[in-house]
């Protein structure tokens, strides 16, 4: 489950770069520890330039 996760982490993360430059990006909570289960969210702190209306760069990640 683990190596599935991670891997789709990987791409969100490279996707998010592509369109909006990231400077940095952090992985916490249940996920980082390694205490997860099938339930669990992911944590992330995203840091980069991120111009524009919220609505807009949630359009640019789903298109």
């Amino acid at each position: 489950m683990w190596r599935n996760i991670r891997k789709d982490v990987k791409a969100f993360i490279h996707r998010i770069d592509s369109i909006f430059n990231l400077r940095k990006f952090f992985l916490f909570g249940s996920l980082a520890k390694g205490d997860y289960h099938e339930n669990s969210d992911i944590d992330l702190i995203i840091i980069g330039a991120l111009l524009g209306r919220i609505f807009d760069r949630i359009g640019k990640i789903l298109s």
